[in-house]
């Protein structure tokens, strides 16, 4: 099954804004989104995680755990968390995901 590939490129700035604000306290998120080297780390893959997870790209496995559905292409070391491992559950809650539903559920990549 082919899934639909993320660009960020194709996201609008004000919709990527929106997000940023929505995870970070506003200075921060103006200050990532313009700067290149902390948007490609603390903005491109919670956007991307939002994004797959808005859009049906994620599902529990047998044990629980939230994952992206089988290819999908997802780098965990995006993810790790500060006392190592990962756990997406945990990412979500701690980037408030779940609130950057209204820009990215149905938001295509063509």
């Amino acid at each position: 099954m082919h899934h639909p590939q993320f660009d960020i490129t194709k996201i609008p700035q004000d919709t990527i804004m929106k997000c940023a604000k929505t995870m970070y306290a506003d200075e921060y998120a103006e200050k990532a989104v313009n700067n290149p080297a902390l948007f490609e780390e603390d903005i491109v893959p919670f956007i991307y995680l939002g994004w797959l997870y808005h859009n049906d790209l994620m599902v529990r496995n047998s044990d629980g755990w939230l994952e992206p559905k089988e290819g999908v292409p997802f780098n965990e070391n995006d993810y790790e968390l500060e006392d190592g491992g990962w756990n997406l559950d945990v990412t979500l809650s701690d980037h408030e995901i779940e609130n950057l539903e209204p820009y990215l559920k149905g938001l295509e990549m063509v």
